[in-house]
């Protein structure tokens, strides 16, 4: 519930020189107010002008400002914003973009508060498919942020959603995932990691999204090795990166068996890049010496030797380095 003591009539002359104000007066007022009034009453100040002011950007700089406070009785205003209530807003002269940002970024201060209150009507607008994708990015980062898992399913549902058309959208909302870390994700994400159907096909980027969160489940959960194991041999040379990075971290009774897997990878494939992240690797995994000893194994494979030989000096500056 919004504090009443903010709709002070004290403030009525200064809501008179806000209405008036252009952003620079109005930035220049902020520094006044701020070397004037003590961090209470500011905050007072801002929650009133959050409360009788529709110029866009001075909400904006408002809001920032509040942020910086961090007054949780702010949280109501901001919802209101967020959801367009309240006319809160001038809208027949805003620009649709300019709300849209001052959106994102009620969305991203609702959730440094980190309050259950704002899980409800970001949910709302992450799930409004005529909402622009940029504040559904935003609602569906906030989710991860504030941490509520009453968010997961909704979040799942959005991945599993093969009528979604924004891979942006599913790209977010397998982040937030990631931060909430509720085990309940893992195999949604995964079943979704192993579909040879819909968005992943097209883009390998939420792939490699996927992929990066659901190592922070554990590399040893077998089902997550399985997963990476199998997208080894995708056709997206950056996927391949993504599992070889992940696969590094492999508890230590399993490096011998993820470091012939990489050893294979490199091997066997003739993109540049991935012989790189191979090698890199599998330094990490055992030393440039037993790297080495592959090379010389493999002198035919004229692309490995070249890549390692250009890699040379920049693996010997490492193991200098920790010398």
């Amino acid at each position: 519930m919004k504090n009443k003591n903010i709709n002070n009539e004290k403030y009525g002359d200064l809501n008179k020189k806000i209405t008036s104000c252009n952003l620079s007066q109005y930035v220049d007022l902020v520094a006044l107010l701020q070397s004037t009034y003590s961090k209470e009453e500011l905050s007072n100040i801002y929650l009133y002008i959050l409360k009788t002011q529709k110029n866009i950007h001075i909400l904006y700089y408002t809001i920032v400002q509040i942020d910086k406070i961090k007054d949780v009785r702010a949280i109501d205003f901001l919802i209101d914003i967020l959801l367009l209530k309240d006319n809160f807003i001038d809208y027949e002269n805003n620009v649709s973009n300019e709300l849209n940002n001052l959106r994102c970024l009620c969305a991203k201060v609702i959730s440094n508060f980190k309050s259950q209150d704002g899980v409800y009507p970001l949910l709302y607008c992450l799930n409004n498919k005529d909402e622009d994708y940029k504040l559904r990015l935003s609602c569906a980062e906030a989710l991860g942020k504030i941490g509520d898992n009453y968010a997961v399913l909704p979040l799942i549902d959005i991945l599993k959603d093969e009528d979604e058309k924004s891979v942006y959208v599913k790209e977010s909302a397998a982040i937030a995932l990631g931060m909430l870390g509720d085990s309940r994700a893992l195999k949604p994400l995964i079943s979704i990691l192993e579909s040879k159907n819909g968005l992943l096909s097209k883009f390998s980027f939420l792939k490699e999204k996927i992929i990066e969160v659901i190592s922070k489940f554990g590399i040893n959960n077998n089902e997550v090795f399985k997963a990476l194991v199998l997208n080894l041999k995708d056709e997206s040379p950056f996927v391949r990166i993504s599992v070889v990075e992940a696969l590094v971290n492999i508890d230590e009774s399993l490096k011998e068996n993820v470091f012939n897997l990489i050893k294979n990878c490199m091997l066997e494939d003739d993109n540049e890049d991935v012989i790189e992240a191979c090698i890199f690797a599998l330094v990490n995994l055992s030393s440039i010496y037993a790297v080495i000893e592959i090379i010389e194994q493999n002198k035919n494979n004229i692309k490995l030797n070249e890549i390692f030989n250009n890699l040379l000096p920049q693996l010997q500056e490492g193991i200098d380095k920790e010398k």
